[in-house]
């Protein structure tokens, strides 16, 4: 039985703040819990409301996911404490994050993608997402419609990327991709590309450990230098 999408709110307070609103991960399959309210509450502790998308279990058609979380995402833009919208999203949340600034720029302030899957190019394509997402029709068509590097525009809000150089899921190529087509564009764009680190780190902190892993704290060490991207992200967000 299909999920429906919802918006989990995580308000700071009720004062006026912009708010950062999460994609999890998942694969358009699932909303990744790692990627979810770990990394709401980090934004909240940085002075943002937060909010997280959780898209349902089964997309067949791309064409139906995007007006779905506009319409939650108006309802959200008339809340009396929220200033500016933020959209924030994680691998296959990232797809869908720069879907639907696509659709809906001038409804938002930015938007940060980590690890984000975006081209459909045979080569660098991530093959689960693009199936989950599309079904059957795998065709040539759709795949242009839903490659997100064929389709920015000079209006787009400014975008901050974060990916690691040997992601062994998504390839950096996906980045870089999206990193040129925004710049040709005149997009605003920040991008960092941090040496090592296996795809889904979320916030690379002992919060977000990958499931089985017994040593969060050695996680965290592990990672630290990727978990720098959070405080670069709110730095970024001041100089808007």
């Amino acid at each position: 039985m299909e999920k429906p999408n919802r918006i989990i709110m995580h308000p700071l307070d009720y004062k006026k703040r912009d708010l950062i609103l999460i994609f999890p991960g998942g694969g358009y399959e699932r909303t990744s819990s790692r990627e979810s309210e770990p990394v709401a509450e980090a934004f909240n502790a940085l002075g943002y409301h937060a909010a997280v998308f959780e898209y349902r279990n089964q997309i067949v058609l791309h064409p139906d996911i995007v007006p779905r979380a506009l319409e939650e995402i108006n309802n959200l833009r008339r809340i009396k404490y929220v200033s500016n919208i933020i959209l924030c999203g994680f691998s296959a949340g990232g797809h869908l994050v720069m879907s639907i600034l696509e659709e809906k720029m001038k409804w938002f302030k930015a938007g940060i993608l980590a690890y984000p899957v975006v081209t459909t190019d045979p080569r660098y394509r991530h093959e689960s997402s693009f199936r989950a997402l599309l079904g059957d029709d795998m065709s040539i068509k759709r795949l242009r419609e839903v490659s997100v590097d064929r389709h920015v525009r000079t209006s787009l809000p400014p975008i901050f990327i974060w990916t690691t150089m040997d992601d062994g899921s998504v390839p950096i190529e996906n980045s870089i991709l999206l990193m040129e087509a925004l710049k040709k564009k005149g997009v605003p764009v920040e991008a960092h590309f941090f040496p090592k680190g296996r795809h889904g780190l979320s916030l690379a902190t002992e919060a977000t450990p990958f499931e089985g892993d017994s040593d969060p704290e050695a996680f965290a060490r592990e990672n630290r230098h990727v978990a720098t991207w959070l405080s670069m992200v709110d730095e970024w967000i001041k100089s808007l």
